[in-house]
């Protein structure tokens, strides 16, 4: 479950990650977000437990350029038993800049399908690049996500979003 401010305040994007196959992306809204917890934790609790929770409570947004730059400590915390203090496993930095024309310039599902998504993770790879020089980032792993151009379908943009959200925030390991 994922609640992303910056994407949709009154929404809550659900994705469903099977171990094999193509994730599903649907929403509720948000204030119906911890019936749903409660749904999952007691009635289901015997197909779905979940173990650990990641959030981010206040990030920060930059404009540099034709990026925009939002980064914040991620925390996590479990639930159970073995509950513990909130640890901190990194930080997240999601860079991100507009593809093709502008909305206002009214272009075609077909010349929408046609756009160049290798441009835009090129700008975004030289950004990070530029931001990183010379800088020790204290992590060894650190880990890329791109957006996958084959989810972002007219209207479905918020669902590709969430979705590469999911997939960092997903826990491995």
């Amino acid at each position: 479950m994922l609640h992303l401010s910056s994407l949709e305040p009154n929404r809550t994007f659900i994705c469903t990650q099977p171990p094999a196959g193509t994730s599903t992306v649907s929403a509720i809204p948000l204030n119906q977000q911890d019936s749903h917890i409660s749904l999952l934790r007691n009635a289901f609790a015997a197909l779905w437990q979940p173990r650990h929770a990641l959030f981010i409570q206040a990030g920060t947004m930059y404009a540099g350029g034709v990026c925009t730059v939002q980064i914040a400590e991620l925390r996590s915390k479990r639930d159970g038993a073995q509950s513990g203090a909130v640890q901190s496993p990194g930080v997240v930095v999601c860079i991100s800049t507009a593809v093709g024309p502008d909305e206002s310039d009214g272009i075609t599902a077909q010349e929408e399908d046609a756009l160049d998504f290798g441009d835009a993770q090129t700008i975004i790879r030289e950004f990070w690049a530029r931001i990183k020089i010379g800088k020790d980032l204290g992590k060894a792993d650190v880990r890329e996500i791109m957006m996958a151009p084959k989810y972002v379908q007219g209207l479905r943009e918020k669902d590709a979003v969430a979705r590469m959200w999911c997939d960092v925030l997903r826990l491995r390991g």
